[in-house]
């Protein structure tokens, strides 16, 4: 008893950790999380049996996260998307940890949410006066708690809320801590949050009308603040942000851009990028002006990341989890919620909500099977030994870039693509930084920086023809970076100052330099009319000093 104790702590402890690590949004977070795991795994495997349930549910989160490993043979980056495996795995061996206990003890996570909200509130609040925390907690005016975002956050204090209310009973004080919980939420400035909190607070309603002259009051007390803050003319972007609903506005039309450029690349790509893959496909495909890490869909991210079959299993393990009698009432609410929000963003990113999710669905049933037996003891330790020291050694090395550590990072992983792309991005030696590129490109071809370096190494040697050859494969991995067409405009000049006295090659690159309007032209009608309506509208004019140009070679 006293060990089964000591165990659920441990487990607990766990849990609250992951979202402390920045929600495990970073890939060596996760890493470490997976070490933290393996050393539990290891810890419970001492004391008995590791055993998992042999349902279809589970058969089919093995394969998802597996496929992470798969799709790296033809991965878009192949370093990258190994990587990411190993982010996933920290969610499969969290579904093994949890295997070992029941279902009361998985629940009692859930009942630490709220606690965590309203600690991460006031940890973010407290940082809003210190200037050394203000930018971890603080994102343009909104808290984003440990998450750094406050979109995620928000969903977390929502979640947050759901456990409050069903659990109302277990909490001292409920209606106080639900009243920072939902302050918390505005104080995010997420609006699609903001929906699903209206409907909750409906949801609320109609099923315990004792709550509505409560939820009135409170709405009417935030009515009058917003009036009030409005009427002194007090610049504040959060409550901004509630009078800012529209379905044309920019951050949801830009969404709606995103989707479709990622859908034409899903069709034509049905087995996936890999992790990261569309991230480093994005400047050569998109059709209008954005730099996004993750696409702000987490379904349509995962058929990006691995296929679209994994994701319809995905959507399977959901579906059937939300009519499953298997799952308590308030857990589907929070899988809905997760699910509703992860339409529009990137939640399952971070690998501690995606643990949330974990703990609603239907996967904790069915015959049990011996995973790892102690009859098999050498065999076990040495299994959980060689994954626990392996994933504190990525975790380690990718640290390092985290830290700045870039050199070390990339020494200690060879691999790490977006270490070596930093490194590059600073790097003043250009025989150095082409040695750099060509690692890179080994394993990632789908970078511009790669061929602007070996553009500059051919200039420095005065081979022109190569240099330009190597400058419009960069620009056609950045189509709408009008910087990188004023560079192309600026090295073709040099070429004809340096072909001077051969015509061929003169009218050779005074024809190129007569192409790049028309190559302009033609992506202006290529460019989605979406671009157009979005905060970060595509420039097709190029600088004075290459219109100077192109007037001075058409004379």
């Amino acid at each position: 008893m006293k060990a089964l104790f000591k165990e659920n702590k441990i487990l607990k402890i766990l849990f609250i950790l992951s979202f402390f690590l920045i929600g495990l949004f970073y890939e060596f977070m996760a890493c470490l999380f997976l070490f933290f795991e393996f050393v539990y795994l290891g810890y419970l495997f001492y004391r008995r049996d590791i055993v998992v349930y042999d349902n279809i549910h589970f058969i089919l989160m093995i394969f998802i996260v597996f496929m992470y490993l798969f799709v790296c043979l033809f991965a878009i980056d192949k370093g990258m998307a190994l990587i990411g495996f190993f982010k996933q795995l920290s969610i499969l061996m969290f579904i093994i940890i949890l295997m070992q206990f029941d279902k009361e003890e998985r629940n009692e996570l859930l009942l630490l949410i709220p606690f965590l909200g309203i600690l991460m509130i006031g940890i973010s609040m407290m940082g809003y006066f210190i200037p050394v925390m203000k930018s971890f907690f603080i994102i343009n005016g909104r808290i984003g708690g440990f998450f750094q975002y406050p979109n995620t956050f928000a969903l977390f204090l929502l979640i947050g809320c759901v456990v409050l209310y069903m659990h109302r009973d277990f909490y001292t004080n409920s209606n106080v801590f639900l009243l920072i919980l939902l302050i918390g939420i505005i104080l995010t400035g997420s609006r699609a949050i903001y929906i699903l909190t209206a409907i909750m607070l409906i949801y609320v309603m109609k099923n315990n009308p004792k709550y509505i002259k409560k939820i009135l009051i409170f709405v009417t007390t935030l009515i009058l603040i917003v009036a009030l803050i409005n009427l002194l003319k007090i610049d504040i972007k959060v409550l901004k942000r509630l009078t800012q609903f529209s379905f044309s506005s920019s951050t949801l039309l830009g969404r709606m851009l995103y989707y479709k450029d990622g859908i034409k690349v899903l069709l034509s790509r049905p087995l996936g990028l890999g992790y990261l893959g569309y991230y480093f496909l994005e400047p050569s495909i998109q059709t209008g002006v954005y730099s996004i890490r993750f696409i702000h869909n987490d379904l349509l991210q995962i058929a990006l990341d691995i296929g679209i079959i994994p994701c319809i299993m995905f959507i399977y393990i959901i579906i059937s989890s939300l009519f499953s009698q298997n799952v308590k009432k308030e857990n589907k609410i929070i899988l809905g919620l997760i699910i509703a929000h992860s339409l529009f963003d990137f939640d399952l990113q971070y690998i501690a909500i995606f643990l949330i999710l974990i703990l609603c669905i239907d996967i904790y049933d069915g015959k049990k099977t011996k995973f790892i037996s102690i009859d098999y003891k050498i065999i076990g330790n040495a299994f959980i030994a060689i994954s626990t020291v392996f994933s504190l050694y990525l975790a380690v090395s990718m640290s390092f870039q985290y830290f700045n550590l870039t050199d070390l990072s990339i020494k200690l992983l060879p691999f790490y693509t977006e270490a070596k792309v930093a490194k590059l991005q600073n790097i003043e030696n250009i025989k150095e930084g082409t040695q750099l590129a060509k690692s890179i490109e080994k394993s990632n071809s789908n970078l511009s920086i790669i061929y602007d370096v070996y553009a500059l190494n051919e200039m420095e040697k005065h081979n022109y023809d190569q240099m330009i050859n190597y400058k419009e494969q960069s620009l056609n991995l950045q189509r709408y970076n009008i910087e990188a067409y004023d560079s192309y405009i600026n090295m073709l000049y040099i070429c004809l100052d340096y072909y001077q006295n051969d015509s061929t090659m003169q009218n050779k690159y005074i024809g190129k330099i007569k192409e790049v309007p028309k190559t302009l032209n033609k992506l202006k009608k290529e460019t989605d009319n979406l671009a157009f309506k979005i905060h970060d509208q595509p420039s097709f004019e190029l600088s004075k000093q290459s219109k100077e140009i192109i007037d001075y070679v058409k004379d």
